[in-house]
């Protein structure tokens, strides 16, 4: 079963604007921004530095088996 993770809410949890997420995941701030519109989906290349940056407890904490409404 594939997970999900609202990206746009992670973000805010953390209290970052996007540029401040972008800078601190590597990845450039229009791309966070479609993948928070759903423009683009997640890949695991994305989660993987989720990980990397905020740890793999609290991703997975994020991770969902259905898509949350934005």
């Amino acid at each position: 079963m594939a997970k999900y993770l609202n990206l746009r809410l992670f973000r805010q949890s953390l209290g970052l604007s996007q540029v401040q997420f972008s800078s601190e995941i590597g990845l450039a701030q229009g791309y966070i921004s479609e993948l928070e519109k759903g423009k683009k989906q997640i890949t695991d290349e994305v989660i993987s530095k989720l990980r990397n940056r905020y740890g793999e407890e609290i991703v997975n904490q994020w991770m969902q088996d259905t898509p949350s409404p934005t």
